[in-house]
């Protein structure tokens, strides 16, 4: 009949209509606007790298805004390196140990603690959240670090990671090994799926990864993410059973 055939017609409108706005939403930077992003990004390093203006955290927005809810109690800055990102987390209030193997700090107010890079200065359970951002591809000896890292933290650990995923990175990696200064450690760089599995084995939780996409720092351009992982302890684990340790969300985050 007429009047069903216009009904059908007008609940196929609806549903095209909706998938249009769902298309719209999840819509991609278009190639002009990454390019341009990029070359801002480009002039923008390159003028602080010569000291012309300050040096941006081009990775800020992930770091920090998209997780700002884990940030709490004690936090413990490891690998602090310049000590921007300790002195941004206390220009938001937050009590932070920046912790290195060398002094490098540029800023006055953030002196940081400096240790073997092997055993954290700090009791068990010193601190409520451990930040590692960017650090572990500098070493050859991650699993150890990150076994300190799960004696001293209490909560929460908040990891960066360049990935290396394909030939593409492989490439890249191998560029920036060969250029920084701060430790060249000869299987530093990981998969995901190869960090997920470290930290598995170390019983490590991930409750969520955020990703931050090639094109954000085109001068180097390799996939990273930002894992937040809750430290299981051996108490935890045993008074409530692995299950009652991940609580309703079981199932490692992605």
């Amino acid at each position: 009949p007429a009047g069903s055939r216009q009904m059908l017609d007008e609940s196929h409108r609806e549903r095209v209509g909706s998938r249009d706005v769902g298309r719209k939403a999840v819509r991609r930077p278009s190639l002009l606007r990454i390019l341009l992003a990029g070359l801002a990004t480009c002039i923008r390093a390159l003028l602080g790298a010569v000291g012309l203006i300050g040096r941006k955290d081009f990775f800020l927005a992930e770091k920090y805004s998209e997780l700002s809810d884990h940030y709490r109690g004690r936090i413990l800055d490891l690998g602090a390196g310049r000590c921007s990102y300790s002195s941004f987390l206390r220009s938001q209030g937050h009590s932070v140990v920046a912790m290195d193997v060398a002094d490098t700090s540029e800023f006055g107010e953030v002196v940081p603690v400096v240790f073997d890079g092997h055993t954290i200065p700090a009791e068990d359970d010193s601190f409520d959240v451990g930040l590692c951002m960017f650090v572990l591809h500098h070493l050859d000896h991650q699993a150890e670090l990150l076994a300190e890292l799960h004696r001293v933290v209490r909560g929460t650990l908040i990891i960066g990671e360049d990935l290396r995923e394909n030939a593409w990175d492989s490439f890249w990696v191998a560029v920036h090994t060969g250029l920084i200064h701060w430790g060249r450690a000869d299987r530093g760089f990981r998969s995901d799926a190869q960090w997920r599995e470290m930290f598995g084995d170390l019983g490590f939780v991930v409750r969520r990864r955020v990703t931050i996409p090639r094109w954000r720092l085109p001068f180097y351009p390799v996939l990273r993410a930002i894992y937040v992982i809750e430290v299981l302890k051996p108490d935890k684990v045993r008074s409530t059973g692995v299950a009652g340790a991940l609580g309703d969300q079981g199932q490692p985050g992605s």
